[in-house]
């Protein structure tokens, strides 16, 4: 009866042994496969991107407003309504100058950059986990030469654009690109 026992208790052991080493390595495994789903998925979406910017037909919508001049404040939400618009034949400006202004100093929301423009640059580099965009426009009324430099996450979500000219301090932007 002994011998009985202590044969069914052992056998019960590698049983249990037999099935969770099993199960530890279904864990690991599809761990693994996870981990390659999701990678997979940021390479398609770091690809579509890419292809995005290459082709000239994106948009950047700010969520976010960060200034640095004189009248800097820290964040304040924006209603999704300002942004960049970039098409083939055109680059279409639409963002608030919270603050960005030496010669104005008073900070007001109802200072916007607001042009199109039919002649632009821009220039994309990959970098680690994400992209650079720096893009050129003259707001033809104004005469004033702006340099916009994106920072673009695999994701495309949170993106940060600043614009800077000669004239004023820069302005940051945090936002989605679509």
């Amino acid at each position: 009866m002994r011998t009985k026992m202590r044969w069914l208790i052992c056998c019960s052991c590698c049983f249990c042994w037999l099935v969770f080493s099993g199960y530890a390595q279904d864990r690991k495994t599809l761990r693994q496969q996870r981990k390659a789903l999701k990678t997979e998925q940021e390479m398609q979406k770091k690809k579509r991107l890419v292809d995005m910017i290459e082709n000239r037909q994106f948009s950047f919508i700010a969520n976010e407003i960060t200034s640095t001049g004189t009248a800097a404040i820290s964040k304040i939400r924006l209603n999704g309504l300002y942004g960049i618009y970039i098409r083939p034949e055109s680059f279409k400006c639409y963002l608030p100058i919270y603050g960005a202004s030496s010669f104005n100093p008073r900070p007001s929301l109802l200072n916007t950059l607001d042009f199109l423009e039919r002649e632009y640059t821009i220039e994309s580099t990959d970098r680690k986990g994400g992209i650079r965009v720096e893009m050129s426009a003259t707001d033809s009324r104004t005469i004033t030469k702006y340099l916009f430099v994106l920072l673009v996450p695999a994701s495309g979500r949170n993106a940060v654009l600043t614009v800077s000219t000669n004239f004023d301090s820069p302005v940051s932007f945090t936002g989605d690109i679509r």
